[in-house]
């Protein structure tokens, strides 16, 4: 089996040093990156959908069905991985001595194959690795037009707020690691559930449950009796979609050494906390439209359905944006020296994540105690989920401007 692995590896690693080899050339390196890192990470993720759906094509005793399987599968392996091929063979012989020699060649191979990396290593490698670590740097005359621009005064609040979209936006480290999850998280959830749903409806021959849900959904009757475990569901996820973004819990951190400009600029506190929320809450907006978009897409919601869903959504995605932005700022990570440390690092992220968590966790909790008194109609329930969000968004945000002032004061003292 370790051996087996080796072929693979060693050509993979060949394919990245190649890569690595012509990155140096590249006019815009972060761009270049932000797009190789994104075509590996939605490769990944669209494996993971591939083997969950061929999963799901299983039979019951976990065989796949004979019409789904290519007959020259084994030879197919064997033309791009020799490895696999003998691999295969060393098992399946029909006899000791074809095994053996096959087992042979497949050590043979794995071992050729390392050789041959570690030669090319040494003069593709490191120089490879040299170009990545460089940045481009190009100089370009600005025209009469955007130096007049450049001259003109602006809003300190609006550069701020740029300056936070930009920093953002083009650095792939940020992108990749605070913008992208955030988005993706709740797409992958769809899809999943969404092939699913399908799969489910050829098991039961045929039959819509896309319409056999949205009537159940369109039912006062329904609603009523079950309508609190759907509210209930929708905050726990709620949360949970907010607890994605990593925004705000990094807004000041990613400031860096740089954290003296906050106290220059001509701003108060509230206004930079406002800055800095603002972009964290921009993403968590369009995290939550693509979602219920796709949602809808799959499943009819009525009114009485989406919009109390849309209402938890926004307030729980202030809630933990706010959370995420006070820990920032009580305990921000100034000290880093590359933007790495600064987004994965940062244990501020999982701390606003487990707030996140606890906060679904009062909500549960509430309702569970509510029924053990009496039991709310729908509408009733509406009443109390969007009370306790709207009640948690206004306390938080309530301690958030009130210690503002002394936080910004204090930032960069021990």
């Amino acid at each position: 089996v370790f051996f087996l692995m080796v072929v693979p590896l060693a050509t993979s690693s060949i394919f990245s040093m190649l890569i690595m080899r012509f990155f140096r050339f590249a006019r815009n390196k972060d761009l270049m990156s932000m797009i190789i890192n994104g075509i590996v990470m939605l490769g990944g993720i669209a494996m993971g959908l591939y083997g969950s759906f061929m999963g799901s094509a299983m039979s019951d005793d976990g065989v796949m069905p004979t019409g789904s399987v290519t007959v020259g599968a084994l030879e197919f392996v064997g033309r791009y991985f020799p490895g696999g091929f003998f691999g295969a063979r060393a098992i399946a012989a029909p006899n000791v001595g074809e095994q053996i020699l096959n087992l042979f060649l497949l050590i043979l191979i794995a071992v050729g194959t390392t050789v041959i990396v570690f030669a090319l290593a040494a003069k593709i490698y490191f120089p490879g690795v040299l170009g990545v670590g460089t940045t481009p740097s190009k100089r370009r005359a600005l025209s009469d037009r955007e130096k007049s621009r450049l001259r003109e005064r602006g809003s300190a609040r609006r550069e701020l707020l740029l300056k936070e979209w930009r920093t953002l936006f083009r650095s792939p480290t940020y992108f990749l690691n605070l913008i992208l999850p955030s988005l993706l998280v709740p797409i992958i959830m769809i899809v999943s559930g969404g092939i699913s749903l399908s799969q489910m409806e050829k098991e039961e021959g045929g039959f819509s449950l896309q319409d056999i849900i949205g009537s159940a959904l369109g039912s006062s009757e329904f609603l009523n009796q079950s309508g609190w475990i759907i509210l209930m569901s929708v905050l726990c996820f709620a949360f949970f979609i907010a607890a994605m973004n990593g925004i705000a819990s990094t807004a000041v951190s990613r400031e860096g050494n740089a954290y003296y400009i906050l106290k220059l600029l001509p701003l108060r506190a509230s206004d930079i906390v406002l800055s800095k929320l603002a972009i964290g809450q921009f993403v968590s907006l369009v995290t939550i439209a693509a979602f219920l978009f796709m949602i809808m897409a799959i499943l009819p919601l009525p009114l009485s359905v989406w919009l109390p869903c849309l209402i938890i959504f926004i307030l729980a995605s202030l809630s933990v944006n706010a959370v995420g932005l006070y820990i920032d700022l009580r305990r921000p990570y100034l000290e880093w020296t590359n933007e790495q440390m600064a987004a994965k690092s940062n244990i501020n992220y999982l701390i606003a994540m487990g707030i996140s968590f606890l906060l679904a966790g009062v909500g549960v909790g509430l309702t569970y105690l509510i029924r053990y008194f009496t039991i709310p109609s729908y509408t009733g329930w509406i009443v109390i989920y969007c009370g306790y969000m709207l009640l948690t968004a206004v306390g938080i945000f309530g301690i958030l401007f009130r210690s503002a002032p002394e936080r910004v004061r204090r930032l960069g003292e021990a």
